[in-house]
């Protein structure tokens, strides 16, 4: 009988493998697919401004929602910061005070999320910069990380246009806008979702 050599031993082997791996697939064909599935839903984590477009008439107030979805994954907690700017002398735009409490400041009013503690929530007006900034952020407890498969509402401004300055925007600041991955630690907030507005 003739002795297979070292050759033949290898080309037998590859062969046993290509086959035991033809027959996990087989079994679980979806299996990559999941994964990368998982991956790519973690890197689309979106915040939005609903609505993101409109047009509106000069002294007309509108709630603007901030919504956010974080697709399933967990976050440790969330910052937000819109900016509006505007080059005339006073801004295009009034947010309202949600609890019309002078010694707290201007404020939104903050939707209630399960699990999630608000530790920042305001708005100031910068005469020098010509600028409105918004903030709200939130840690979620040990207990219950915050976490969406849709949108939900996070927080709400009250918008009144004031002046008919034809084009008005508030825009997220990508630089102090993150969602916190609860496994990674990394933001997750991949898409920011400005408003465009039109005053007439």
């Amino acid at each position: 009988m003739k002795l297979l050599n070292l050759n033949d031993n290898l080309t037998l082997a590859l062969v046993a493998l290509f086959v035991v791996l033809s027959f996990i697939i087989l079994i679980d064909p979806t299996r990559t697919i999941k994964s990368n599935a998982t991956s790519v839903s973690q890197d689309l984590a979106t915040v939005s401004l609903s609505p993101s477009k409109g047009t509106f008439r000069a002294n007309e107030s509108t709630p603007i929602e901030i919504k956010i979805n974080t697709k399933g994954s967990s976050a440790s907690g969330f910052e937000v910061t819109l900016i509006h700017s505007y080059t005339s002398s006073t801004p295009d735009i009034e947010i309202a005070d949600a609890d019309k409490n002078p010694k707290n400041g201007t404020q939104v009013q903050v939707a209630s999320l399960s699990g999630v503690q608000v530790v920042k929530n305001a708005v100031t007006t910068d005469p020098v910069k010509k600028q409105i900034k918004i903030e709200v952020a939130g840690l979620s407890n040990l207990e219950k990380s915050l976490k969406t498969e849709s949108e939900e509402t996070l927080a709400t401004l009250n918008v009144r246009f004031l002046n008919n300055s034809g084009q008005s925007a508030i825009t997220f600041d990508s630089n102090e806008t993150r969602i916190i991955s609860s496994k990674t630690n990394k933001n997750i907030a991949k898409i920011l979702n400005d408003g465009f507005y039109t005053i007439k």
